[in-house]
């Protein structure tokens, strides 16, 4: 899964917290065909599903709305080697969002 793929995930706030089913993803960036695992969480236990991790065989996203509007915040994605990549959405006055790297490395060094 791609940056792109994480952020147009549809965010349902009436979706129960739990393991996602894969079919659920066709027409959501990912195909039926990949070898697809996606679980979604309420890691802050407020009834809403806001941290989505997905695992492919190239390694693993984690993608969270942090305050609920129903689109991604942050985004994580760790490779198979351990290198990693943290984005974080910005947001300014005037409406315009910029996505920003945050943090990125290996996981291993």
């Amino acid at each position: 899964m791609d940056f792109g793929d994480a952020f147009f995930l549809d965010a349902d706030p009436a979706r129960p917290a739990g393991p996602a089913d894969p079919s659920e993803l066709v027409g959501h960036g990912a195909l039926a065909t990949d070898a697809v695992s996606l679980d979604v969480f309420d890691v802050d236990a407020d009834g809403y599903a806001e941290t989505r991790v997905h695992y492919t065989e190239d390694g693993m996203t984690v993608a969270v709305d942090v305050d609920g509007d129903g689109v991604i915040d942050t985004f994580t994605a760790v490779g198979r080697g351990g290198h990693y990549d943290s984005w974080e959405i910005f947001r300014v006055a005037d409406g315009t969002a910029r996505w920003e790297r945050t943090s990125s490395g290996d996981v291993f060094d």
